[in-house]
């Protein structure tokens, strides 16, 4: 009768025979309280009313929408209803004239009841910022050596890809071409866009800036009549330098500002400098990747000693004018301009010859007597005497007296 009771027991403790459970004790075990279902809180959703910001015509009406859904989702909602008004193209504010959301935006944060109301602007046509900087930095380089190889059509028909006999010519096209490649490596590997995107119409200016600066250098540097600077090789190594140590400090600049935003995000923090001692400009500048970007001008400038080398924006209107070199005769006005205003800004006078013909002295060319070439004195002084002999590179637009060097 034992064995019967300790096998009931036994299989009461398994649960496998009728009766309570049984803990290890003998004693019932207390069954665990069934969990109560918690009752569902009602979602709150949100109506989301979208009016063009000029007419105030209903474009759109978006029912149901959930209280945390960001700008950027509400934007692909209206897109499904206007397939032409793709999100980058679109601009969604509080008030007809207020400011953009963002597209991080969250819509139960915004200062909107639950049917909100958003205004729509088209922003017009995008671009990526990558094309548009491709595009903007390929141009310069290839506009560049156009000038440089001296394609036809550009100085007259007995200069066709003929090669200038001056080093500094070489040297300022391996230095255009080596800016211009490490901005077209830096887009591609280094930067890193808060914007996705930007208008296409803006990109006709920005290509019209690059592109028309490019060819007024590119025609003076690589001109036949051009010659080297004043003071010879000192003056376009120093110059050489400060265009090199310029060009490191931009990269690590770049290099400094990419790792303070990791990839495919949106971050914006304050630069701080770095062990890279040319990071420490940020104690002086809040941007010393656009000081870094002048320096190197300045140095293109200095050692090709050609005005157009300062790359300036005041100078834009006047990128596309060319002088005439078809007809000998005509002196450009553009030129007249820049090297009066030039001479007044380096704090000379103007010499005699320059006096005459409104900063122009316009004498026959023994090499070539079938045209009437712009000569340019030796060098130009307070005193208002010119030197003789030779004359040698001078500040402006590059070029000698006529008879000094046909390179």
């Amino acid at each position: 009768m034992d064995l019967n009771m300790s096998m009931v027991a036994r299989e009461a403790s398994q649960g496998l025979g009728p009766g309570p459970s049984l803990g290890l004790n003998g004693l019932p075990r207390i069954a665990p309280a069934k969990a109560t279902k918690k009752p569902k809180k009602a979602v709150l959703f949100f109506e989301v009313e979208i009016l063009d910001a000029k007419t105030r015509e209903k474009l759109c009406f978006l029912d149901k929408v959930e209280p945390h859904a960001t700008i950027a989702e509400i934007k692909n909602l209206f897109t499904k209803t206007h397939p032409q008004w793709y999100p980058a193209r679109q601009s969604l504010r509080l008030d007809p004239k207020g400011k953009s959301l963002k597209d991080e935006d969250i819509l139960q944060k915004l200062p909107v009841g639950t049917t909100a109301t958003l205004y729509f602007r088209d922003l017009g046509a995008q671009i990526s910022w990558v094309t548009v900087f491709l595009t903007e930095y390929a141009g310069p380089l290839f506009i560049y050596l156009l000038f440089y190889f001296r394609v036809p059509f550009i100085y007259g028909h007995k200069y066709d890809f003929t090669s200038s006999r001056h080093s500094v010519v070489h040297l300022a096209c391996i230095c255009h071409s080596f800016h211009y490649v490490k901005r077209l490596l830096e887009t591609l590997f280094v930067h890193r866009f808060s914007h996705g995107t930007m208008p296409l119409r803006n990109i006709f200016k920005n290509c019209t800036y690059y592109w028309g600066f490019a060819a007024w250098m590119a025609y003076y540097i690589n001109h036949p009549l051009y010659t080297p600077p004043t003071y010879g090789a000192q003056q376009v190594k120093l110059a050489l330098a400060i265009f090199v140590i310029c060009q490191l400090g931009n990269f690590s600049i770049h290099m400094a500002l990419r790792d303070l935003r990791p990839a495919g995000s949106k971050t914006r923090k304050i630069p701080y400098p770095t062990k890279n001692p040319f990071t420490w400009l940020f104690l002086l500048v809040s941007c010393p990747n656009y000081t870094y970007e002048v320096g190197s001008w300045i140095g293109f400038a200095i050692m090709t000693q050609c005005l157009p080398g300062q790359d300036v924006g005041e100078a834009v209107t006047l990128a596309l004018e060319q002088p005439d070199e078809v007809v000998g005769t005509v002196v450009s006005l553009l030129e007249h301009q820049l090297c009066v205003v030039h001479l007044l800004l380096c704090g000379h006078h103007l010499c005699r010859e320059w006096v005459g013909l409104l900063g122009l002295n316009c004498q026959r060319s023994v090499a070539h007597p079938q045209h009437l070439i712009p000569g340019r004195p030796s060098r130009c002084c307070a005193t208002g005497s010119h030197g003789s002999g030779a004359p040698t590179g001078t500040w402006g637009l590059g070029y000698g007296h006529p008879d000094s060097v046909l390179s």
